[in-house]
């Protein structure tokens, strides 16, 4: 891929009107011609440099990450350093601290990669939410797990070799298409699998997260489940569980679904990582949501998904509709 057709991908996906598309192009195009891509990418904004990254994973490019360490202000002083514990660069030591970051979806995702540092270091401590210590510490047998501190301050991080924040695990060891294993790795609490067996068969569904939502109606789902954590509705039940804060729950839920049809949330990664097929709906950008953004929604490139067996993405509620029905 080259810089200009990357940027043009990222504009094309953003909310901006085809005529300030074409426009920007053209005198970025006229910018490349002068100064070469080289300097022009060496003056772009940190912002933009995260979202070309973003188009690039969306093209299954995963050959270059240069742009991901700007994804939040957080990653971005992870790597000014933490003082006298340097980052981990993927050779072997003895203690590793694998610090996760963002949200539930996003901890399962980066503790995919776990298994890597897991053959490479000694010993591997996952610092995540407390949700999922237990779940992660029987999933993934010898992995350590602590509850995540919201800085990595010098008295959480003593007695380690090397820290890394968990998203860095990504360009370390998916550098291609073939680097992603795409096995189910989340291992329900088998205490919990009895009461759960009263929805097996049937199908879940979340409607609304941070990029959006969509009427889940629509989804043309005979007795849907409801998975979504932050919303009731009279015309969808609901499971008995807590679907917020009882993660081992809603996974052990998933596990005995016939499948997931869902909007980009922490339900995709808990059901995907568990092995039910899940069907991942774009919401369209700006419908009632908690707050869209301008980033691309890099972790949903369209078709089958690359982290995750069985999982597919649609590009919007008409995509999904004209497959499934």
């Amino acid at each position: 891929m080259s810089l200009y057709s990357d940027t043009q991908f990222m504009l094309n996906r953003g909310s901006e009107s085809r005529l300030k598309v074409e426009t920007t192009l053209r005198k970025f195009k006229k910018d490349i011609r002068q100064h070469g891509e080289s300097e022009i990418y060496k003056g772009l904004a940190p912002k933009v440099r995260y979202n070309l990254c973003c188009a690039r994973i969306l093209q299954r490019d995963f050959g270059q990450w240069d742009g991901w360490q700007y994804r939040d202000e957080w990653a971005e002083a992870m790597h000014g350093g933490v003082k006298d514990v340097p980052l981990w660069d993927g050779r072997p030591i003895d203690r590793l601290l694998v610090v996760a970051e963002q949200g539930i979806g996003d901890e399962i995702l980066w503790a995919s990669v776990l298994p890597e540092a897991m053959i490479r270091c000694k010993e591997v401590t996952y610092a995540c939410d407390s949700r999922l210590a237990d779940l992660l510490a029987r999933s993934l047998p010898g992995l350590r797990t602590v509850v995540r501190q919201r800085d990595a301050r010098d008295d959480v991080v003593s007695g380690y070799d090397a820290l890394i924040p968990a998203a860095d695990l990504f360009p370390l060891f998916r550098r291609r298409l073939g680097d992603f294993p795409r096995r189910p790795f989340l291992r329900p609490d088998p205490a919990r699998l009895p009461e759960m067996e009263c929805y097996r068969g049937r199908v879940g569904v979340s409607w609304r997260g941070r990029h959006g939502s969509i009427d889940p109606l629509s989804l043309g789902i005979d007795r849907p489940l409801s998975l979504q954590y932050d919303e009731q509705r009279l015309d969808i039940e609901a499971p008995h569980i807590d679907l917020r804060n009882d993660i081992e729950g809603v996974v052990s839920l998933c596990s005995v679904l016939n499948n997931v049809v869902t909007v980009p949330t922490s339900v995709w990664h808990m059901a995907a990582a568990v092995g039910t097929d899940t069907e991942v709906v774009m919401a369209p950008r700006g419908s009632e949501s908690d707050g869209v953004t301008d980033e691309l929604d890099w972790h949903c490139p369209e078709g089958l998904s690359p982290f995750y067996r069985d999982s597919e993405v649609y590009r919007d509620l008409k995509g999904y509709l004209r497959v499934t029905k």
